[in-house]
């Protein structure tokens, strides 16, 4: 950690990518998803892997273990075009086997207990349908 002392260059910067990085864990791509990223955390659930390839998709966020996905859904997802590919998507997920939550900046930033109790019935839909086994958040 002798590198990280003050007065290195770029000591700074790598302190606050160390910070920000989770191994494992992805790079968040947007506010919605930091904002979402530390909102589990504060709730003592384990990360999920970020931005990851699922068949044909890319998600945004997934437990795979708990066959739990979410999609957190910015201003871009009201466009017809971009409803049309999150239906696809949506209906891909449900017929491999995975629970599927979308929450938009409204309910993470507004009504996030209200995500945390929705995303804990999640992982709990996954067990009472097969998908997974119990495992405690």
């Amino acid at each position: 950690m002798h590198v990280l002392r003050r007065g290195h260059p770029g000591s700074a910067n790598l302190r606050a990518a160390l910070g920000a990085h989770t191994p494992g864990h992805g790079q968040t791509k947007s506010q919605l998803e930091k904002k979402f990223r530390s909102l589990i955390l504060r709730h003592g659930i384990e990360l999920p892997h970020r931005n990851q390839r699922i068949g044909p998709w890319i998600v945004d966020c997934v437990w795979p273990d708990r066959r739990v996905v979410v999609e957190l859904d910015g201003r871009q997802h009201s466009r017809p075009h971009q409803a049309d590919r999150d239906d696809d998507r949506d209906l891909w997920l449900r017929r491999n086997r995975f629970v599927l939550r979308r929450y938009g900046p409204k309910h993470v930033y507004q009504q996030s207990g209200a995500v945390i109790s929705d995303l804990l019935d999640a992982f709990a839909d996954a067990v009472k349908l097969g998908y997974a086994v119990a495992i405690s958040p």
